[in-house]
């Protein structure tokens, strides 16, 4: 998919830090990362996000390079470098995933860990588990909203509760960075689908109390005839800090999604000649005017922290699905 991208950026902007050592061009395992934007690195094409809160994968902060498992982390800059559209196509490039099981689909995540689908019971949102039935009633996450995807490989149910042994996938929301600052962000690709974000945050005098309010949105064509993908996305949250030992956080996230259903197109006539000739790969294989799809996702919720005098933290991270 090709198109056109502009975005704009206002306020504080995005400060620089150095990465973690033993880490690759996606986070790779171990990776210690902290608070900022990122640095390009030598020899590749993409910047490696460096996100706000590296732990969240494993529950704790490993030493960098000492992870005892494979994992990929594909930051939001990565997903702005790739104008990922949907957590499918921000993960096409990690190992051991098939994304896009069933091809483009407008409707719904579809995912394949070391061979095991994942959209079902190995799907997170912060560490909490996406639960969802094994056909259309899943979610879709917009990677706008996201700080970063954390894919596991393999065996992870010690961490994150019941998960399949293929690996899990957790998605991690932006979350207020006490700065004041703000983003626009508007594309468009070649079958006329208009993409827009706004990302504005900010902070109180005193640097206790933080907002963030993110919305998201695209409304046009696919590269199927009669199918269009108008979606939106929005997140307010609040983040409450009165020391640097105790936080809350608390969120609200809605979206929706109205396009029509996928297109299964035979091997004969697509990949290979049929003898009448090749089927166009826009033809749209049903009634209009009775194939729809629409979803609506709202979820709430809140995480608090609070570290004890012993050096430990207790936290407590509830979410409500609609």
């Amino acid at each position: 998919m090709t198109g056109a991208f502009w975005r704009a950026f206002a306020g504080d902007g995005f400060p620089q830090h150095a990465a973690g050592a033993g880490a690759g061009e996606t986070g790779s395992a171990g990776a210690d990362q902290g608070p900022g934007r990122g640095r390009r690195r030598p020899h590749t094409g993409l910047r490696w996000l460096q996100s706000q809160e590296g732990r969240q994968r494993h529950q704790v902060r490993p030493a960098a390079g000492k992870t005892p498992q494979a994992v990929s982390v594909i930051g939001s800059r990565q997903i702005d470098d790739q104008t990922a559209r949907s957590v499918v196509e921000a993960t096409r490039s990690a190992p051991g995933i098939r994304s896009e099981t069933f091809g483009n689909d407008t409707r719904n995540d579809w995912f394949l860990i070391r061979g095991f689908s994942s959209q079902v019971n190995s799907y997170f949102l912060d560490g909490l588990q996406l639960q969802s039935s094994d056909s259309f009633a899943t979610w879709k996450v917009n990677p706008y909203l996201l700080d970063r995807i954390d894919i596991l490989r393999g065996p992870s149910s010690a961490l994150y509760g019941a998960s399949n042994p293929g690996g899990l996938i957790n998605l991690v929301s932006k979350r207020p960075t006490f700065q004041n600052r703000g983003e626009t962000a508007i594309g468009v690709n070649e079958f006329g689908n208009v993409w827009s974000g706004l990302d504005v945050e900010g902070v109180n005098k005193d640097g206790t109390l933080a907002y963030r309010f993110i919305a998201t949105g695209n409304y046009g064509g696919t590269q199927v005839d009669y199918t269009d993908n108008d979606q939106f996305a929005l997140m307010p949250e609040v983040t409450w800090k009165p020391d640097e030992d105790t936080s809350l956080i608390i969120y609200a996230n809605v979206s929706k999604l109205k396009t029509r259903g996928q297109n299964f197109l035979p091997h004969v006539g697509t990949v290979v000649d049929a003898p009448w000739g090749k089927i166009p790969r826009d033809l749209f294989t049903r009634e209009p005017s009775v194939d729809k799809f629409e979803r609506s996702q709202p979820r709430q919720g809140r995480h608090s922290s609070r570290r004890q005098r012993c050096n430990t933290r207790r936290a407590s991270n509830t979410s409500r699905h609609g």
